[in-house]
């Protein structure tokens, strides 16, 4: 069936220390090992394909599907009544209700760009997250985080709200190259203190709003959290109306509508794909 759009959002992939080379061995053990992760309810998800494009680009798969326990008695539809469990003959590599998304992955940045109109931005977060906890995956790496990448424009509100009451900042150890100053200072900062996450929460004084534009460190920690983490605003508007503004439910997420042609869906994502990898590289 043809696309008529596709939806794609960011993964922020980090491992303490990392490279290229650990973060490709990551989806190359998840693939050869068959590794699965829970979705919703009875859905699993997996990689299904990872494949090289060029040096710093790899084209993958990931398919949900629902894994149903085969211990647990069959249901005759027909009959009402519980089937012959000898009548039921399915192979356990066999799984129903397939959905797909496709991925490309780019080592350089540790970025996962990922279709996220199948499943959700937020299920991918946690199908990725759940594949690389697995010590077949991961090996001797303590742990891989997986972000969502926020949509600047949620930044920029927060920064800009009229009457910012409270500012909850959550941050885990980031990687660079994403903001090479900024990055190495918050690293820095939280591995000499042996912490892979911080949180900072700020309340404003009786009658008077957050200005934390004149702070450079908050600012630097909101600049991190943008892909390494989440933000919380309270506060009110021109109206004085409550106003709340959270980076978790604004993920960058680009729609772009799919002109008929003759390329293979795999070539039109990878263009979306590339669009996207071109907006966090631009981002301020």
């Amino acid at each position: 069936m043809p696309y008529s759009r596709i939806e794609a959002g960011a993964l922020n992939i980090t491992t303490h220390p990392h490279s290229s080379e650990r973060y490709i061995a990551l989806f190359k053990s998840a693939l050869s090992n068959h590794v699965r992760a829970p979705a919703r309810g009875e859905r699993y998800g997996m990689f299904t394909q990872f494949s090289k494009i060029n040096e710093d680009l790899y084209f993958g798969t990931m398919h949900t599907f629902t894994n149903i326990d085969p211990s647990t008695p069959w249901l005759d539809a027909a009959k009402g009544a519980n089937a012959d469990a000898g009548s039921v003959d399915i192979p356990p590599h066999m799984k129903r209700s397939g959905r797909k998304a496709m991925f490309t992955f780019t080592p350089s940045i540790h970025r996962m760009v990922i279709e996220s109109a199948p499943f959700g931005i937020h299920i991918c977060k946690r199908l990725v997250s759940g594949i690389f906890s697995s010590p077949l995956v991961r090996g001797s790496v303590s742990e891989v985080g997986v972000h969502i990448e926020t949509h600047r424009d949620a930044l920029e509100r927060i920064l800009r709200m009229h009457e910012l009451h409270k500012l909850t900042i959550v941050v885990s150890r980031p990687n660079p190259p994403d903001d090479i100053d900024v990055d190495d200072e918050v690293s820095e900062r939280l591995r000499d203190m042996r912490a892979r996450k911080m949180s900072l929460t700020l309340d404003h004084a009786q009658g008077e709003g957050l200005d934390v534009a004149r702070d450079k460190e908050t600012l630097n920690l909101v600049r991190v959290a943008r892909s390494n983490g989440t933000i919380h605003a309270v506060g009110r508007d021109r109206d004085g109306l409550v106003e709340k503004i959270s980076t978790e439910k604004h993920p960058l997420i680009v729609k772009e509508p799919v002109e008929a042609s003759d390329l293979l869906p795999e070539h039109e994502f990878i263009g979306v794909a590339k669009k996207v990898l071109g907006m966090l590289r631009g981002q301020p």
